[in-house]
């Protein structure tokens, strides 16, 4: 299979999940200020889900850019990622409708950890595959290096929805800030990456 399909097949999935996120926002009931605060948790859920998924997808193209060709191992581990991608809908909805209960932020949290680890995977396997030079190496690292610190805090999240939901949900949003900070450092550290 050729990069660019392989590349297509992976944004168009990404496009398709981001948008089914947003069909979970309703227009509000009424046009006043309290009906549109109405659906301010849905849309903030929504907000910090986009921010992971976009995330993922810069990583995802940050990983791809130096690939030559996929191999069938990296078609499966890309297949797994967004399988696990693929649940953000329904985890973003279920979380934003319940966002102080421990089982939908547990589901959002799991979905992140996944998420996270399966990035891990793909960068793992395209460096095993492929010989870098030491400016590509060190994106890759640096990849790595946001994964690992990633999935602590998204095991943390874990644990911590079946005490303090909320706060998991804080920390899911520092996530994604962190990820926003961190890509636009790997940016001006090493290059158009």
């Amino acid at each position: 299979m050729s990069k660019t399909r392989f590349e297509a097949f992976t944004d168009g999935v990404i496009a398709v999940i981001i948008t089914i996120m947003v069909l979970d926002i309703k227009v509000p009931a009424k046009p006043t200020w309290q009906s549109l605060a109405g659906i301010g948790q849905n849309a903030l859920v929504y907000v910090i889900s986009f921010i992971l998924i976009f995330s993922v997808w810069i990583s995802h193209h940050r990983i791809m850019l130096n690939l030559h060709s996929p191999d069938t191992p990296l078609l499966w581990i890309n297949a797994f990622f967004l399988l696990f991608l693929s649940f953000a809908p329904l985890s973003t909805a279920w979380v934003g409708h319940y966002i102080t209960y421990p089982l939908p932020e547990f589901l959002f949290s799991l979905n992140s950890l996944c998420n996270m680890l399966m990035i891990r995977a793909l960068s793992n396997h395209v460096r095993h595959i492929e010989n870098f030079n030491e400016k590509t190496q060190a994106t890759y690292s640096a990849i790595q290096g946001k994964t690992r610190y990633n999935i602590i805090l998204a095991v943390f999240c874990c644990i911590i929805s079946f005490f303090v939901p909320l706060l998991a949900f804080v920390v899911s949003a520092g996530i994604a800030i962190y990820w926003i900070l961190n890509g636009l450092l790997v940016h001006y550290q090493y290059g158009h990456y």
